[in-house]
């Protein structure tokens, strides 16, 4: 209690913070400021090694927001409509970062209009993914995660162009199969440490996706 009320009393007087970072925040949750629409001018939001939160702020809400990253939250299991508020969410986000997230298990929420680039690092045990449509999205980089996550974002994310891969658990030829259907756009591919898989395709028909 006492950190969440020392971090409510850094809130900024006006409106033209542009760069937020939080490192190592001791609370369980956020003070309310945290994602406040009324930030019209924040575009980069960093949150890392707040350990002991259960739950993110609602910064889908921030209208000029380009970059989010958030990692080392290992008391978060899910993340879903508390991260994007009411509303129309993410309207401008670009890149989105996960990373270290030990304990992440499910993801869902909003539609992200503008997503070019998500990057999920670390999050082994992110095994539920139900999303909608990312139309913007063209680079796409998993490590350490479940298969379940790729499959997942490939159905909503088709205008990928560049995937990059690394030590994905459970991809194996049968999955693979069913993910490369929805690779019509990619022009660069990157794999590694995917054991599991013998073939990059298994007839011409596959090939047309690569």
């Amino acid at each position: 209690m006492l950190e969440k009320a020392v971090l409510k009393e850094l809130k900024p007087c006006d409106d033209n913070l542009i760069q937020l970072k939080i490192r190592s925040y001791g609370g369980l949750e956020f003070p309310n400021w945290i994602g406040d629409p009324l930030f019209l001018h924040l575009k980069h939001v960093s949150i890392g090694g707040c350990k002991r939160c259960t739950s993110l702020p609602p910064l889908g809400q921030l209208p000029s927001l380009k970059k989010l990253v958030i990692e080392g939250l290992y008391g978060v299991e899910a993340v879903g409509f508390e991260l994007s508020g009411t509303g129309c969410a993410f309207p401008s986000l670009e890149i989105l970062s996960f990373d270290d997230m030990r304990e992440w298990k499910k993801w869902s929420g909003a539609v992200f209009p503008c997503l070019q680039k998500p990057q999920i690092n670390g999050c082994p045990n992110l095994v539920e993914v139900t999303l909608e449509a990312m139309p913007s999205l063209n680079v796409l980089e998993l490590d350490n995660c479940d298969s379940g996550v790729l499959r997942s974002l490939v159905e909503v994310a088709s205008a990928v162009t560049k995937l990059e891969i690394e030590d994905i658990s459970g991809l194996n030829d049968v999955v693979w199969g069913g993910v490369i259907e929805y690779l019509g756009a990619v022009e660069e591919l990157s794999i590694q440490s995917c054991n599991e898989i013998r073939y990059l395709v298994k007839s011409d028909v596959d090939a047309r996706f690569l």
